[in-house]
């Protein structure tokens, strides 16, 4: 994996900014439950390609609910890097509830999850990062940017 990646377009990151804030709208207009939000997250990380065949294995969130059990929206935008700029490639939903002592509790919405990586199939070879957004139910600590800080992988 490499540390640098070449730079986005203004584009691509319009475009993440408005499928984020899109989310985040969706979540907020969600009707409120008896529960409290995340009061905090660990980002995803440690992007890796070809752990398993044709999949980018990343390493989930992890969220601290501020009171009882809180669900959590994990989006994943996988980007594809075309010889000249990165463009979508795929987006993934995962949810999950974790309680106050950072516990997933439901295990993630996929079959996906295996031996505490995400791996996510792409079907073409190439480059690829993923960005990724985590919002909880009821608010509270949100957390969005590139897995990795952007660091890319090559899928063979």
């Amino acid at each position: 994996m490499s540390t640098s990646s070449p730079k986005p377009t203004r584009t691509i990151v319009r475009r993440l900014a408005i499928i984020l804030a899109a989310l985040v709208g969706l979540l907020v207009a969600a009707p409120a439950q008896p529960a409290s939000a995340a009061s905090y997250i660990t980002a995803p990380s440690n992007l890796v390609c070809e752990r398993y065949d044709n999949r980018l294995s990343v390493s989930p969130p992890r969220v601290w609910a501020s009171y009882r059990t809180e669900q959590v929206l994990w989006v994943a935008v996988v980007q594809r890097w075309n010889g000249s700029q990165w463009v979508s490639y795929s987006t993934h939903n995962f949810w999950a509830s974790f309680n106050v002592y950072g516990q997933n509790v439901t295990g993630w919405s996929t079959g996906w999850y295996a031996n505490n990586t995400m791996n996510i199939p792409v079907y073409h070879t190439g480059y690829y990062r993923v960005a990724s957004s985590i919002n909880g139910a009821q608010g509270g600590v949100t957390w969005t940017g590139f897995v990795s800080g952007g660091g890319y992988c090559r899928v063979y």
